[in-house]
């Protein structure tokens, strides 16, 4: 019993202290990944199977919120506006080429991050269109 009284009021001291310097209540998980910077590399297209184009993708990250811009190498051109959850950003893009419409994407980085992978599907001039990428940071 002795023990008990001595946890407990261990607890209440330590609960005491939670507002004062050096303690916390705040449990914190993860960090998400920082998306940031220059990533350039390679996208399929179900437009063109078989076929293999270049991407470079520029983004900033405030938080887990995202933006960015894409360029393409047949000449697409898209705005970039997501979320950061962990590892993963799940984002919507706005072409900006005179093939306007709206794609979805979502992208995971490698632990090393260095990399990320992803799949995107389109709404545009051409259709409905999906693909996938891997980028890496430049």
């Amino acid at each position: 019993m002795k023990r008990l009284t001595v946890l407990v009021g261990t607890v209440l001291v330590l609960s005491a202290c939670e507002d004062h310097e050096g303690f916390s209540s705040v449990i914190t998980g993860p960090q998400d990944a920082s998306f940031a910077g220059t990533w350039t590399g390679e996208y399929t297209s179900s437009n063109n199977p078989g076929s293999v184009f270049t991407a470079t993708l520029q983004l900033a990250q405030t938080g887990t919120s995202v933006t960015g811009s894409l360029t393409t190498s047949p000449g697409r051109s898209a705005n970039l506006t997501g979320t950061v959850n962990g590892s993963r950003l799940t984002g919507t893009w706005t072409w900006t080429d005179a093939c306007t419409g709206n794609a979805t994407t979502t992208l995971d980085m490698a632990a090393s991050g260095t990399r990320i992978t992803g799949s995107y599907g389109s709404n545009d001039c051409l259709g409905l269109t999906s693909g996938g990428l891997i980028l890496d940071r430049q």
